[in-house]
């Protein structure tokens, strides 16, 4: 039923080198790792973009100085390195592959190289930048690196193994580019440097964490609901009740499964047309009215269907539904009782009357007698 119950076995695994163990099947590793894969393609643009636009900032701001050979090269190697990137996040969409299996593991594999060579990169230009800047080169690169590993984290940071493939040798840079420089005050920046790359550390595992908990929930959640949509669908199959659902309105809504086993049903009871409409009046549709009005539950009421071709007698139960404290309708059971309802009335008859001749047999007419000798008494008596 579903998805096969011997597949679901656990077994710990890493589904990312930097966070701790979580328990998942491997169905439920796919689904983390397809839904990585869909973040990363809705981002791609944007952080290539931002990545694209501190490259030409940091080129624009040092060409002019000692460095500005060695800085504009670095900016072409980068230009070249995003193109790449966006050329694949562009091939990916186009060949539209499939989220799942070993591809989804491959791209994302491809994704966590790109990002390191680009951390790689940029842990260069530190190495080159930092030794030989000023105090304002020195702010200007600063920031820039610091906008870069930190927007790379907040874009990235549900795939750890990327965040921190960029993150790191970024910092390594700046470690070796400040002991370079041999500034005393440089042992601060250091001690600041390995203070991000551990916040960023933390951050990342945290956003990777609630994304794998928010898909694991949603997976979870689909299965539930296809557990309850088989059983829905067994009950419907195997029995002669069916599910209904209203409006608010108490309009008919489109049935909980819209199965070919009640046809007929759907054709008697179709979707629009207000429930209390189907029925001829009764005291047991004024008590079904009552009920639906009141917002209260309701259970086996039968009601006769306003039927001009044949006399058919249904039985329902329901009850009001509510979706995060507001009403949205009634949600129920029904089942066709016309041969009960007319086993039922023959019975009645065959009690009071001669199935012969149709006529009152003698247990009615002696209590016919009986009551008709009471009321003549009673009169008498009152005269």
């Amino acid at each position: 039923m579903g998805r096969s119950i011997a597949k679901r076995f656990k077994r710990e695994l890493k589904s990312a080198g930097l966070i701790g163990k979580l328990d998942m099947t491997d169905e439920q590793l796919a689904r983390v790792e397809a839904a990585q894969l869909a973040n990363v393609s809705e981002l791609s643009n944007v952080s290539i973009l931002a990545c694209l636009l501190n490259v030409m900032v940091l080129v624009l701001s040092f060409y002019q100085t000692t460095m500005g050979g060695a800085v504009f090269l670095w900016g072409g190697i980068m230009c070249v390195v995003l193109g790449y990137m966006a050329f694949s996040t562009y091939r990916r969409r186009v060949n539209s592959l499939k989220s799942d299996g070993q591809d989804t593991k491959q791209h994302l594999d491809a994704f966590i190289r790109a990002n390191t060579i680009l951390g790689i990169l940029w842990g260069l230009i530190a190495l080159i930048v930092i030794p030989f800047s000023d105090s304002i080169g020195l702010t200007a690169s600063g920031m820039l690196l610091v906008g870069t590993m930190f927007g790379g984290v907040l874009l990235i940071g549900r795939i750890p193994d990327a965040a921190m493939g960029l993150v790191v040798p970024i910092i390594m840079g700046v470690l070796v580019g400040l002991q370079i420089q041999q500034d005393p005050r440089n042992t601060l920046l250091s001690i600041m440097a390995l203070s991000y790359m551990g916040v960023l550390y933390f951050a990342s595992r945290l956003a990777y964490t609630q994304f794998a908990q928010q898909q694991l929930g949603q997976y979870s959640m689909e299965e539930q609901t296809e557990v309850i949509s088989l059983l829905l669908k067994d009950f419907e199959e195997t029995t002669k009740d069916w599910l209904w659902q209203t409006d608010i309105r108490g309009v008919i809504a489109p049935r909980l499964l819209n199965q070919d086993v009640h046809a007929e049903i759907d054709n008697r009871m179709p979707i629009g047309d207000a429930l209390l409409d189907l029925f001829v009046p009764s005291p047991e549709k004024a008590d079904l009215e009552k009920a639906i009005i009141e917002r209260r539950p309701f259970r086996d009421v039968t009601l006769q269907l306003e039927d001009d071709a044949a006399i058919q007698w249904w039985r329902f139960s329901g009850k009001p539904v509510f979706a995060k404290g507001e009403f949205v309708g009634f949600r129920g059971v029904a089942s066709d009782v016309t041969n009960a309802k007319q086993a039922e009335d023959r019975i009645i008859f065959m009690a009071h009357f001669d199935a012969l001749t149709r006529l009152p047999n003698r247990e009615t007419l002696t209590a016919n007698l009986r009551a008709l000798s009471q009321r003549s008494e009673i009169r008498d008596r009152c005269t």
